[in-house]
């Protein structure tokens, strides 16, 4: 499910991003762990899928597996899309004023949507 963040997880990720520039670090998206995942397992020659491992494969799988669950569960993302929002009172997030919206297009794809609702 695809969740937007809240004003209040918006402000804190703008936080947090600048308190790690300040300090000259940088933040490591899950687009970059993706690359470098995919990277290791290309050059271990591992792309089965778990269902195809035999018995063996699945045991020294299984702690891996358990550990990117864990860091999932506690991954920024995560905290903030899923448990921030539920536990605070939730607003959304609007852009700030100077970015331009084209809100003619915004009224299309609205109808647009409206319009294929009515057949799903």
């Amino acid at each position: 499910m695809n969740r937007a963040y809240s004003q209040q997880a918006m402000n804190l990720t703008f936080l947090r991003s600048r308190l790690l520039r300040k300090l000259s670090l940088e933040i490591r998206g899950s687009d970059a762990r993706v690359y470098e995942r995919a990277l290791m397992l290309k050059k271990n020659h591992i792309v089965k899928p778990y269902k195809n491992l035999n018995v063996k494969e699945k045991i020294l799988n299984f702690i891996p597996r358990v550990i990117n669950k864990i860091l999932h569960l506690i991954s920024w993302r995560n905290l903030m899309q899923n448990n921030f929002i539920n536990l605070f009172f939730r607003t959304r997030y609007s852009l700030p004023p100077s970015i331009y919206r084209n809100h003619e297009l915004a009224k299309n794809n609205d109808k647009f949507v409206e319009e294929i609702s009515k057949y799903y």
